[in-house]
């Protein structure tokens, strides 16, 4: 298979489980349903528009990329593992763990992807799903900020 191909079948497979973690998340939290869900739908979103780029050129992966990726991909998986296992996971531990997804796993696996890719449209495209990994990212503190500020609810 080709190794770019590879790389974004991953990525979608990375955005697909986080988007199964919100719902997740939307299922166990039913005050907070339509804010989760609102997340697993741009998660969703992420995920197609990495089907859309295995249309572009772009270079071929690097080693790097397809490593912190894979990393990506097993630690989402493990997350979500946690979550079944776990029937007393409170709301804030939920936007905690939504919070270190996007900050690190994600954002770090397509910092990776920008720095190894040749390729301008591609490194563009890969940039902006970090930008929009930030904004989720500092949505979810402030909602996690606003939780801590009335007392646990969200």
């Amino acid at each position: 298979m080709n190794p770019k191909i590879e790389l974004l079948k991953i990525c979608i497979a990375v955005e697909n489980t986080v988007s199964e973690i919100y719902d997740l998340f939307a299922a166990r939290f039913p005050e907070q349903e339509e804010f989760w869900r609102g997340l697993a739908t741009e998660e969703r979103g992420h995920a197609r528009q990495f089907v859309v780029a295995s249309s572009l050129k772009g270079s071929a992966a690097l080693p790097s990329s397809m490593q912190s990726a894979q990393d990506a991909l097993e630690y989402v998986r493990k997350v979500k593992r946690e979550i079944l296992e776990n029937a007393g996971l409170q709301p804030e531990d939920a936007l905690k763990m939504a919070i270190f997804i996007e900050q690190t796993t994600v954002e770090s696996f397509l910092d990776r992807m920008v720095l190894d890719e040749t390729d301008g449209e591609m490194k563009r495209f890969y940039g902006s799903l970090m930008i929009e990994g930030k904004r989720h990212a500092e949505f979810l503190e402030e909602r996690l900020s606003g939780m801590r500020q009335s007392g646990g609810q969200a």
